[in-house]
Formats: structure tokens, C-alpha cells, sequence
């Protein structure tokens, strides 16, 4: 049973990239985000720059890459050089750079963002709190249009770390918080 256990192990090993990976893109993809999740930023690029077809998917991990690697320059050349942007890709901008303690960048990508959604007003809140600028923060916050229960935590964990307790448990912010459906 041990033996048989062992040779299921050792096959799940060699097929689970096969059953799950469609293609060779995508193969390459999920290396391109490991190595940066390892800090080897220096074998993603090798893998990026050996694509045959890049997808939006293969420049969105390699900017991140950058990114993660405290590389924020690289990010934003390789972001310039994309042939198409998806908003992920301009979220994933804006996130890198609130990552990376960079708000006044962050803002800069948010004010050209062609769409903007929940996830884009939700990270430039987050960075400005991050920074301590909670006032700006929480202008941005009146102004968005949309808000789900993660932006009003993010909004309510801010003023709470600034002491604005009576705020942060007042009408506007708790009641909202906690009694959307």
C-alpha cells in the first residue's frame, strides 16, 4: 500500500501540471509569478522574454513581478510598453504602488484610468490610510460611487487607526458597514 501510495504521489506530480495548464502560455505564466514570488526576478524575465505569445495575463505577472521585487520603475516601462490594458492590469498598477508605499504614483494611474470599479477606489483608499493621510482617504471614500463591505472595512479600519472612533461608529460608516445586504 505504501509503494502504491508513493507511485500515485510521484504521478499526481508529473500530471497535475498537465491537467490543469491548457497551454504553454499559461505554463510560462504561473513561472513568471512563482520566480517572482521567490525574488528571482532575473529567471522570470527570461521566461517573459521567451514567450512566443504574451497574453494580457503574461505582462499583467510580470509587472507584479517588478513589483513585488521593489522594482516599481520596471513596472510602470514594462505597464507603458503593453499592447492592451485590461483594468486588472490598472488596479494591479495602483496596488503595486500603494504595495510600495507610493500614493502620490498610485494617484496619478488612478486620475488616468480610463474605468475605474470597486477594486481601484478601494486600493488608492487603502494606500492614502496606509501613508496616513485619512482625510484624503476619506474624501475619495464620499466620492466613490460604488462600496462593498471590504471598501467600508478599509474606510472603518482607517479611522479607527487615526482615533476617529466616534466617526468610525457613527451613523454614516457602522450602519452602512454592518447592515448591507
Amino acid at each position: 500500500m505504501l509503494l502504491f501510495n508513493f507511485i500515485l504521489a510521484a504521478l499526481g506530480h508529473f500530471l497535475f501540471p498537465l491537467i490543469l495548464v491548457e497551454s504553454p502560455t499559461e505554463e510560462e505564466n504561473l513561472h513568471i509569478a512563482r520566480y517572482g514570488r521567490l525574488g528571482q526576478i532575473h529567471n522570470a524575465c527570461q521566461v517573459f522574454d521567451g514567450l512566443r505569445e504574451k497574453n494580457i495575463v503574461s505582462w499583467n505577472s510580470m509587472v507584479a513581478c517588478y513589483f513585488q521585487n521593489n522594482q516599481p520603475n520596471e513596472a510602470r516601462n514594462l505597464f507603458e510598453q503593453m499592447p492592451e490594458r485590461s483594468t486588472m492590469s490598472w488596479n494591479g498598477l495602483i496596488y503595486g504602488y500603494v504595495k510600495n508605499m507610493m500614493v502620490k504614483e498610485a494617484r496619478e494611474v488612478f486620475d488616468k484610468m480610463p474605468y475605474r470599479n470597486v477594486i481601484s477606489w478601494t486600493a488608492m483608499i487603502r494606500g492614502y490610510i496606509q501613508e496616513g493621510l485619512v482625510s484624503e482617504a476619506e474624501t475619495l471614500f464620499v466620492k466613490m460611487p460604488d462600496r462593498n463591505v471590504v471598501s467600508y472595512t478599509v474606510m472603518f479600519g482607517g479611522l479607527i487607526q487615526d482615533n476617529q472612533i466616534d466617526k468610525a461608529c457613527g451613523a454614516e460608516y457602522c450602519s452602512e458597514l454592518f447592515c448591507e445586504a
